[in-house]
């Protein structure tokens, strides 16, 4: 295959490869359902089909107790010299740190796989589970 030939046959196959990679970052309305469907499962406690007052209040509950802990620990490591208060400048090192540490390929830009990729870890990270 000469050079023209292989450089068009890279042109047409190209934006098929960009599409398909493309498709595994979208939402469709069956990867909505079937997330759906997971999250009912965990949350109907009693497998009984149906989503009780109290398994929903159980999962709300369960929600805001992550949510408690979790913003108790980004003060503690905010306020950097422990005097129990956030000063402005702990508060914007904070802010750069979790930046940087976002920001994987350093270019001074969080694209959406960065963030995504950020968020995932910490949800693992969050749960116990391995980086």
């Amino acid at each position: 295959m000469t050079f023209k030939a292989l450089v068009a046959a890279a042109l047409l196959v190209a934006p098929a490869f960009a599409l398909a990679q493309d498709a595994a970052r979208v939402t469709t309305r069956e990867r909505v359902r079937q997330g759906g469907d997971r999250l009912f499962d965990r949350q109907d406690g009693d497998k009984s089909g149906a989503l009780e007052k109290p398994e929903w209040d159980k999962v709300t509950e369960d929600m805001v107790t992550r949510l408690r802990a979790r913003m108790q620990k980004r003060f503690e490591e905010a306020d950097a010299n422990k005097d129990g208060k956030i000063a402005r400048d702990e508060f914007l090192a904070g802010r750069m740190k979790w930046f940087d540490d976002v920001d994987a390929n350093h270019d001074g830009v969080l694209d959406r796989d960065e963030l995504r990729g950020y968020n995932r870890a910490r949800a693992r990270k969050e749960r116990g589970g391995a980086e």
